[in-house]
């Protein structure tokens, strides 16, 4: 009779409920103040949440960030969706700094979480792929191999630059080195076909075909050109419009894609070195990590050229795609 009764008790149900959910007193706990077996508290617990004694939901913006990165997942056919719900006023005056490290932070954590030893990590360079690597945990040592997408970039900044950045994970996480030591922006066509015959440069486009994860930020020309690659002192005034004129929307480990996420078919192109755009393309998780609602457009032409298969952004960022899709 007292197990009947026991199973009747409303109130046992409210109690239980507070004391599990509201207080978060561990089950164990609460068998020993209640005197009841741990079995009962259990079997309490299911039925305060399967009854709507209490109803469990993700407070804002943290439910949001559910719901679009749901909404991307399913659009794009992504692996993952990671979104990160920012605080910070955007009148700022380090705004886009801020918002920058705090997706930074979290592509750190989402690479370490699914890195192994067995794997082949290309990098790219730019502004938010150096927060990432300042972000990574220094004592999750693996024995993976590090390997630049891309030619070197010193001429635009030597702290942003890709073989800098591959020096520093390589210190944070160890691993053994690839690194394409030519500049990346060449004067002339003929320069990168010389660059590509070289036999250290050969074996390096054959760990190419071999990366298995690859991680990078995203620069945009639209709507402003913003991407400090257009910064190189190669790259000329002609370039940028004869990019204009083939539609470029953004770039990525120093390819330029269309609203489409095709390459553009420009003269710049045969004078960039690095990762042919097919094998970017078919590296198998390509992370792609960016912020700022500015990047929506050029967001969108990378997840419809497939150009990604994790993405890292801010909750902004990501409404942002989603009111445009």
């Amino acid at each position: 009779m007292q197990s009947e009764a026991l199973a009747r008790s409303n109130w046992l149900a409210y109690k239980i409920a507070d004391m599990y959910y509201v207080k978060g007193i561990p089950s164990k706990e609460i068998a020993q103040e209640l005197g009841i077996s741990l079995s009962t508290v259990s079997r309490f617990v299911n039925i305060a949440k399967n009854e709507g004694i209490v109803r469990l939901t993700l407070s804002e913006p943290y439910r949001s960030c559910i719901e679009y990165s749901e909404i991307l997942k399913d659009k794009y056919g992504l692996r993952d969706v990671v979104l990160v719900p920012f605080d910070g006023k955007k009148d700022g005056v380090n705004y886009e700094m801020d918002i920058r490290k705090a997706v930074a932070l979290e592509g750190a954590r989402y690479l370490q979480r699914v890195l192994t030893e067995n794997d082949i990590l290309g990098i790219s360079w730019g502004r938010t792929m150096s927060y990432v690597i300042h972000c990574l945990n220094p004592c999750q040592k693996s024995n993976l191999s590090l390997v630049t997408l891309h030619g070197g970039l010193s001429a635009i900044s030597e702290h942003f630059d890709v073989k800098s950045l591959v020096s520093r994970i390589a210190m944070a996480m160890g691993g053994k080195r690839y690194v394409l030591e030519d500049e990346a922006v060449l004067k002339s066509p003929q320069i990168l076909s010389g660059l590509k015959v070289k036999k250290e440069n050969q074996a390096l486009s054959e760990i190419y075909s071999k990366i298995t994860i690859s991680i990078s930020g995203v620069g945009t020309e639209y709507p402003e050109l913003e991407s400090p690659l257009l910064l190189h002192p190669s790259i000329t005034d002609a370039d940028i419009k004869e990019l204009q004129r083939a539609g470029a929307c953004g770039d990525i480990a120093l390819h330029f894609f269309d609203f489409e996420g095709r390459e553009c078919d420009s003269s710049l192109k045969q004078r960039i070195f690095t990762i042919d755009y097919s094998k970017y393309k078919a590296i198998p998780c390509k992370i792609v990590v960016a912020a700022g609602e500015s990047k929506a457009v050029t967001v969108r032409a990378l997840l419809r050229g497939n150009l990604a298969d994790v993405i890292v952004l801010d909750k902004d960022l990501a409404k942002a795609v989603i009111d445009i899709i």
